[in-house]
């Protein structure tokens, strides 16, 4: 099993850094530095580190649609994804995250600074759906089950 760890955001001079460690099967396997400035990520494996069983998740990823190419999913993005998933599941729980359909690539939320019961998510859901209805492509806490505010 993969997991993420220990995640640590910041804005580079280009994008989005971070700085994470890498499980694979409950052990550390790598820390990763992306420092937000367009590069590649540097990998710092542990001796020892399970490097095949990660070799093998990258290789089992779906080609990433790059502005209408479709591209080979590298280990440097599947971090990235990887990450991003672990930011909207600790963001679901704060509030609702939709996308809509006019806007895609947008994730929009509504919600709290700090987390929220579960039973406050579901009334914040039932707002966003009053208000928006049929024009919601995803509400991102779906894909986390009903402890982060998603169906079950």
């Amino acid at each position: 099993m993969i997991t993420i760890k220990g995640i640590k955001t910041f804005q580079g001079h280009e994008d989005e850094g971070f700085n994470a460690t890498l499980h694979i099967n409950g052990k550390k396997a790598a820390s990763v530095i992306n420092e937000g400035n367009g590069g590649a990520c540097y990998w710092r494996w542990e001796p020892g580190a399970d490097k095949a069983t990660w070799e093998a998740h990258v290789a089992g990823q779906p080609p990433w649609d790059c502005n209408g190419k479709m591209v080979p999913t590298d280990a440097d993005l599947t971090i990235a994804l990887l990450i991003e998933g672990e930011k909207y599941k600790r963001d679901c729980r704060k509030g609702i995250l939709f996308i809509l359909e006019d806007s895609p690539n947008e994730c929009r939320v509504l919600g709290y600074r700090k987390r929220v019961p579960t039973d406050m998510l579901a009334k914040v859901r039932e707002q966003v759906v009053a208000k928006h209805g049929d024009k919601i492509l995803e509400i991102i806490n779906d894909r986390f089950g009903p402890e982060f505010g998603g169906k079950a």
